[in-house]
């Protein structure tokens, strides 16, 4: 199925998503990772796992913005939320914006786009001297 940009649909709350903090305990962490993981796991299940009260997962999944239905929903189509976003943010951007910008900020920003489109591209973006790899390979079988 193709996807187009314009029939890509908001997430409510991705920017609160994206934004979140880091639970501030490794028990939270685990609840998360849990749930992310099991999204069929009830709280009640993922605090025998974890030891905890069910409120008390309900709570760190409530102040987290893990929401099962959404959750799952993002994560099938995270790569086109994400690029839609892209798309929304580099469209913001003209000449001008471009040109208010500093040297340092443009230079690292066309050095971040070149590298990511060579990802994408399926090329490698980090330079290897393979002779040099050759070469220490072949004295370490001496």
């Amino acid at each position: 199925m193709d996807v187009q940009i314009d029939d890509i649909k908001p997430v409510e709350n991705v920017r609160r998503a994206l934004t979140v903090k880091q639970p501030r305990t490794d028990k939270g962490r685990e609840i998360i990772q849990l749930k992310q993981a099991n999204p069929k796991l009830t709280g009640a299940d993922i605090g025998r796992i974890t030891g905890t009260s069910k409120q008390n997962v309900s709570a760190v999944l409530k102040r987290y913005n893990i929401d099962n239905k959404q959750l799952s929903s993002y994560k099938q189509f995270q790569a086109d939320i994400l690029s839609g976003l892209s798309n929304n943010i580099l469209s913001t951007i003209d000449h001008d914006i471009i040109n208010k910008a500093s040297l340092k900020d443009r230079v690292l920003s066309s050095a971040i786009l070149i590298d990511k489109s060579r990802t994408i591209e399926g090329k490698s973006n980090v330079n290897i001297a393979l002779s040099k790899v050759v070469e220490l390979i072949d004295k370490s079988d001496m």
